[in-house]
């Protein structure tokens, strides 16, 4: 009997080892899809084509907000640079860091160039990964 045990503990441990290393393999394939679905947003929002990045929003961002909406609360124009460079991941959300290149012209200061580091959060819904917007 006390064999019987042993082995068992033995598997139960092998079990979770393996459950272990599978949500390790599944966070780290989330955060490349994550990553690349923020890329391609922001690569459509530099192309100005929001009606294509509306499409990444979250199910419950694009019930609360239309398109047209959305438009209306785009400033086109504004940015010049994204990329997606870093991106931390549990098993249902993501946080996703953008650094943006913009210009901005003023009328009293002129035209400013900078980079900001963005913050974005990225959901998971029914298998797919969505942006949950913070405006």
């Amino acid at each position: 009997m006390n064999r019987f045990r042993q082995l068992l503990s033995l598997l139960m441990v092998q079990a979770s080892l393996v459950a272990c290393t599978g949500m390790a393999v599944t966070v780290k394939d989330d955060a490349q899809t994550v990553t690349a679905r923020a890329q391609q947003r922001w690569d459509l929002l530099l192309a100005s084509d929001l009606d294509h990045a509306y499409g990444f929003l979250s199910p419950g961002a694009r019930a609360m907000r239309s398109l047209e909406q959305y438009k209306g609360s785009i400033k086109l124009g504004l940015w010049r640079t994204a990329k997606a460079e870093s991106v931390e991941c549990s098993a249902t959300r993501c946080t996703v860091s953008v650094r943006v290149g913009y210009i901005y012209q003023g009328k009293a200061s002129g035209k400013v160039e900078g980079e900001s580091l963005l913050q974005e959060i990225w959901i998971k819904e029914n298998g797919s990964w969505w942006l949950v917007p913070l405006q």
